[in-house]
């Protein structure tokens, strides 16, 4: 929209969302700040499910009879010229959205502080928490069940573990148990309990990616 001061979401040079017009130069540069200021990001997004690489920037747009910034500096420090048709770009940040995963057995979707509040919910219990490939399975001693949490590829999986783990050190959760790279002895235990009693696949778990 021509004569409107845009802040809008971009992904890989795509536009993905706009977050809201402005009039005025000032109120547009405030609000534009506003949402740098409040990007705090436990788990960000680093691929879609399809296995494509996100890079999210925040763009603040104006009419083109603005002056424009000629280029700017990515996340490797090169130098990259901006063009653009019907706007000109007065700021370009890197921007962070929250990933989600799956579980598998309620078919629910979480993000970070969800899977946390699922946690601190029953905080008596003792939780052990394993990847197996793409997945993070969570077993809980004490009631003896289990949840299985689908990642995009193993290296975000162990991500999603290693984040918890931080999380939990710097709250003072000590109830919980981490492995990177279970025992052979523990993935077969596991693999037997998600076919007899929650009827997934040997094949499915073995799967090393959603793509």
């Amino acid at each position: 929209m021509e004569n409107y001061y845009e802040i809008i979401l971009y992904d890989n040079g795509k536009r993905k969302k706009v977050f809201r017009r402005y009039k005025k130069y000032a109120m547009a540069v405030a609000y534009y700040n506003k949402l740098l200021k409040e990007n705090k990001v436990y788990f960000p997004k680093e691929y879609l499910w399809t296995g494509v690489k996100v890079d999210y920037e925040l763009v603040l747009t104006a009419p083109p009879q603005n002056k424009s910034m000629d280029h700017f500096r990515n996340e490797f420090g090169a130098v990259v010229k901006i063009k653009t048709k019907g706007f000109v770009i007065k700021k370009i940040e890197k921007y962070e959205i929250e990933d989600t995963f799956k579980n598998k057995l309620n078919n629910k979707t979480y993000e970070f502080k969800g899977i946390i509040k699922e946690f601190t919910k029953n905080n008596n219990l003792t939780y052990s928490l394993s990847v197996i490939n793409n997945k993070l399975v969570v077993e809980r001693f004490e009631n003896d069940k289990l949840d299985m949490y689908v990642l995009k590829n193993k290296f975000i999986a162990v991500k999603l573990l290693n984040t918890i783990k931080s999380f939990n050190i710097c709250n003072g959760l000590t109830n919980f148990l981490y492995f990177e790279d279970p025992s052979f002895y523990n993935k077969i235990r596991i693999y037997d309990i998600l076919e007899t009693k929650y009827n997934i696949t040997r094949l499915y778990i073995y799967k090393l990616s959603t793509h």
